[in-house]
């Protein structure tokens, strides 16, 4: 499959083979561009991005009316696409085509949404002898390096609501989803869009999303990936607006009081999404001692019925790593859990990229790195604690946590929440990155479910005109 920007499908020089993390099996080719493309693309980004403004806004909406019915008539088949090629399993595929649609029926249904908007000036600044108003204006171009986990939605929410707000948008998927971002800039076009308005490139991050990073093309950078990935980024950027997301270490302290059924359910409805890839799955279970053997006895029960296999087959709960080299990683991982005492209760790969639910006890509480590094993989690891307070005292100097406390005792749990300093605890429940209950690392603003004016405002900026009485 080409790539797309210049307004035109256009082929590299060398291809990058796309292929099915189950199977092995190739199921395409995209271009692996390099930074010798980004000129001409932003080039012709700034254009489209004139062209948009030019749009009425009737013209401008009906864009995504159309859009809404295309991806609604080719929901099973981007659905089976994301499952090929990022190997999650074809229901978890089906609800992030669903998401999507949703994100585009927000738009189909609000004209108001779309496009420059005028609104009151905020309050302080009518002040005295001063009148005016505020507008909403578009960024310019926007970028968008997005994550192989969630290959179409954060992708095409950041891109819908982008184009919403007047920009024109580069897409650089991940190397290993790039075809379903591609498919979906097809059914842009189709929609409507202007060619100009729109680039979708391929290649490798080092090399061309660094590129990206620095290009002085680029009013609004969003980027979706690890931690160490976005330090990478910042330190690469230039000095423009940007939406930096980041996954995180997700911690479950269980109390002395805690329902075990309840902390069962929430841990197995959460740890296994995407098989273990998603972001903020828990991790690190740190369990009160008298509780332990019950609660890791209930686990490796329900962790064990998790059939891994083909992502496409209705029987399957787990589909394979999307990233070959993430095996690798893995297996030195558990390695080294286990060359700290940690013992492997059940789970280990089964073959290709294929891995069991794995849960590993004894963890050692000081050295673990479950407590202080995400894993993206379908494991789990466990501490038995004397007291709930030594795992919190532990990670209290850890980044970047989701907590979940788990205990009948509210008055514990509150206490022990407010004075835990990270963006989100939670108390009986273990969020997920669709809940819109994630508030991200420095930064304002909760992931997840937001209202859809908050999104075009998020890839706006605002121009106050303020009119003083001689």
């Amino acid at each position: 499959m080409k790539g797309f920007y210049a307004g035109k499908w256009q082929s590299g020089s060398i291809e990058h083979e796309v292929t099915n993390p189950y199977s092995g099996e190739l199921i395409g080719h995209v271009p692996l561009f390099g930074p010798e493309v980004l000129d001409e693309a932003f080039e012709t980004l700034k254009k489209g991005a004139k062209l948009l403004s030019s749009l009425s806004r009737e013209e401008h909406h009906q864009i995504f009316e159309r859009l809404l019915a295309l991806l609604i008539k080719d929901a099973d088949e981007m659905a089976k696409l994301i499952s090929s090629e990022q190997g999650k399993i074809l229901r978890e595929a089906k609800e992030e085509v669903e998401m999507t649609i949703r994100s585009a029926e927000s738009l189909a249904d609000s004209p108001s949404l779309v496009g420059a908007r005028i609104q009151p000036l905020a309050g302080e600044a009518s002040v005295q002898d001063r009148v005016g108003y505020t507008v909403r204006h578009p960024h310019g171009v926007v970028a968008i390096i997005s994550p192989n986990p969630q290959p179409l939605i954060l992708m095409a929410l950041n891109t819908l609501y982008a184009l919403a707000a007047g920009n024109a948008v580069l897409i650089k998927p991940s190397l290993h989803t790039p075809l379903i971002a591609l498919r979906f800039v097809e059914l842009l076009l189709q929609a409507g869009c202007p060619p100009e308005a729109i680039a979708c490139v391929t290649g490798k991050g080092k090399l061309l999303g660094r590129a990206i990073c620095k290009h002085r093309g680029v009013n609004h950078l969003i980027c979706s990936a690890s931690l160490p990935v976005i330090r990478d980024v910042r330190s690469q950027m230039e000095f423009v607006t940007s939406q930096l997301q980041w996954g995180c270490v997700a911690t479950c302290v269980v109390g002395r009081t805690a329902d075990l059924s309840r902390v069962a359910d929430e841990v197995m409805r959460v740890a296994f999404e995407c098989s273990g890839q998603a972001a903020f799955t828990p991790t690190w279970i740190a369990c009160f001692e008298k509780m332990h053997d019950d609660l890791r006895s209930v686990l490796k029960e329900r962790m064990e019925a998790l059939v891994p296999g083909n992502p496409m087959d209705s029987s399957s709960d787990l589909g394979p790593l999307a990233e070959p080299r993430k095996m690798k990683k893995l297996e030195e991982r558990i390695a080294f859990e286990t060359s700290l005492g940690a013992e492997l209760v059940t789970g280990g790969r089964v073959d290709g990229q294929l891995y069991r639910a794995t849960l590993l006890d004894q963890c050692s509480m000081e050295k673990t790195r479950f407590s202080s590094r995400e894993i993206a993989a379908p494991v789990i690891g466990m501490t038995a604690i004397n007291k709930a307070e030594d795992a919190t005292q532990h990670i209290r100097n850890q980044r970047h946590h989701i907590l979940t406390l788990f205990s009948s005792d509210q008055d514990w749990s509150s206490r022990r929440a407010v004075s835990m300093p990270f963006n989100n605890v939670h108390v009986n429940g273990i969020p997920t990155w669709r809940d819109g209950l994630i508030c991200l690392p420095g930064h304002p603003i909760r992931t997840g479910r937001r209202l859809s004016i908050d999104r075009v405002s998020d890839m706006s900026h605002y121009k106050d005109v303020v009119f003083h009485s001689s």
